[in-house]
This record gives C-alpha cells, structure tokens and sequence, in this order.
C-alpha cells in the first residue's frame, strides 16, 4: 500500500512538472506562453478548373390550347344534405365549417364557438354538429 502511495504521489510530482515545462521556464518559473501551430509545408499550385461544356439550347415550348372547363359550382350544407345521386351516378361528398366568437361586456368575458359536418355519401346523409361556451366566473 505504501508503495501504491509513494508511486501516486511521485507521478503527480513528475506530471505537475511536466506541465510546467511545457510552459517555458518549469514549475518555478510559471510563465505561460500562447501555443503556436507549426508553419504549414508548402503546397503544390491547385490544377485550374476545366472550361464549362456550354449551355445547350432549350427547346421550344409546344403550342397547344388549353381546354376550357365549366366552373364548378360551390354546394353549401343544405343543398349536400338534400342532394341524391342520378342513375348511373356516384356522389360523394362533405361540407365542414366551425365558427367562434368572443364578447367582452362589463368585463366579463364570453367565448362561444362550435363546428358541424355533414356528409353525404351515395344519398347517405350524416350530419354531426358540436358547440360550446364558457362565461368567464370573476
């Protein structure tokens, strides 16, 4: 154990020293000294960069007219929930829509708000709707 000891301490003795020779002078003579990278070694002239291949044409654009197409009409969530499929007709389709609100009056605050979703798919029809509000207490 004493040995262990001895052999601990005389590593410390010589690591303290060794640090303090790395900084010019020894440990009694503490003065550090900034670190200095090593000059880099000449480098060789980079080769120059080949021409760029010039740019080839572009081609031309195809002249072709745009086929026109009827607008299609808006459906609001009356006429989706009233609507049924034609012979040989498939109809699918959902409206949804959410509002919400917030009133101040006299300091007491109110905010409202809800959502609904209708959905009609081949002619049936669901219908969800959800709302809320909460006053404010103080």
């Amino acid at each position: 154990m004493a040995f262990k000891l001895i052999f601990i301490v005389a590593s410390l003795i010589a690591i303290v020293n060794g640090y303090g020779y790395a900084y010019a002078g020894g440990f009694n003579n503490w003065n550090p000294q900034p670190f200095v990278m090593p000059p880099m070694p000449p480098m060789p002239p980079m080769p120059p960069m080949p021409p760029m291949p010039p740019m080839p044409p572009m081609p031309k654009m195809p002249k072709f007219k745009m086929p026109k197409f009827e607008p299609i009409p808006t459906m609001d969530p009356d006429t989706l929930s009233n609507y049924t499929p034609g012979e040989n007709e498939k109809f699918s389709g959902i409206s949804k829509s959410s509002h919400s609100s917030i009133t101040i009056v006299n300091g007491k605050k109110t905010v409202t708000g809800g959502a609904s979703e209708v959905t009609n798919d081949n002619g049936d029809v669901a219908q969800q709707a959800m709302e809320y509000a909460k006053k404010d207490t103080d």
